[in-house]
């Protein structure tokens, strides 16, 4: 039998992923069910003077500005955590801290 999880309505997630580059995206829910989660993709913005390295920043996630569909997921326990599956990869709740992206030109 499968645990219940105990992500709330607000709750940020982040998906890391890219080959020769990382990219970020966030994701914060928006319905809570015992079994499964609702998410949408939101916007980030940059961290100010964090744009002064090379093809690299630092983004912090925008709540409440959604560019994205509606996405169901079943959340799953690993190291203690829950995280959402997302195709490829996962994603994992924002810490609060920025997340470290870098791109290829």
């Amino acid at each position: 039998m499968s645990q219940n999880h105990d992500i709330q309505i607000g709750n940020i997630f982040t998906h890391s992923w890219g080959y020769d580059q990382t990219n970020i995206d966030f994701y914060q829910v928006v319905k809570a069910t015992p079994k499964t989660v609702i998410v949408r993709k939101i916007g980030e913005e940059t961290v100010p003077g964090s744009d002064a390295g090379f093809m690299c920043d630092r983004v912090l996630p925008k709540p409440f500005t959604f560019t994205g569909e509606l996405l169901r997921k079943r959340p799953y326990l690993w190291r203690d955590e829950w995280h959402l599956s997302m195709g490829y990869g996962s994603a994992s709740p924002w810490d609060g801290e920025p997340e470290s992206r870098s791109w290829y030109c």
